[in-house]
């Protein structure tokens, strides 16, 4: 009997726990709702990337990438950064340069902590075709969601939007941490 009424008032408990509260995030869906963190438990892979572009001169002949076009990929369970980054001088062509290494967990903490305060924002109607196009995409296990930055808009209407600022600002840790 006691067994019995242990085995009721467990149930009862764990009933009542996964009856309140706030419902848990769906791990597996990158949100796309306007005030929501981007980053869930869910998320294995961001990649950040600058796609180059807007109003520059043109990179000299020869170049293979737009200038300061930039892609970094971090796999979240290894840590394992990876990036390509256009480099050149504006008098020999730009070119792709790749590279690799495994973050610090307090690195890769550094950017989790980035992308969990990066969120989902409305389309404020701004537009700039005079910048580079900056866009994050995150992976769970079995789905991918991108992101573009705000302002960009109208250059692929219909996207996910977040801040441009916070974009640019990942974009910056994972390139110092590139080395």
């Amino acid at each position: 009997m006691f067994r019995d009424s242990l085995r009721l008032l467990g149930s009862a408990v764990l009933i009542l726990t996964a009856c309140g509260g706030a419902p848990a995030p769906m791990d597996d869906t990158p949100p796309t709702t306007v005030g929501q963190s981007i980053l869930t438990t869910g998320v294995v892979k961001i990649v950040a990337e600058d796609e180059g572009g807007g109003f520059r001169p043109a990179p000299p002949m020869g170049s293979t990438c737009p200038v300061e076009a930039a892609r970094y990929t971090l796999s979240l369970a290894t840590r394992q950064l990876d990036w390509t980054r256009c480099v050149g001088d504006n008098v020999t062509p730009y070119k792709q340069i790749p590279g690799s290494r495994t973050l610090t967990d307090a690195e890769a903490a550094t950017i989790r902590t980035a992308a969990a305060a990066i969120k989902v924002v409305k389309n404020d109607g701004a537009c700039i075709a005079d910048a580079t196009l900056l866009t994050l995409t995150l992976t769970t296990a079995t789905k991918e969601q991108k992101y573009l930055d705000q302002p960009n808009y109208c250059n692929r209407p219909g996207s996910t939007l977040v801040p441009r600022a916070d974009i640019q600002g990942l974009l910056d840790k994972l390139n110092v941490l590139a080395k």
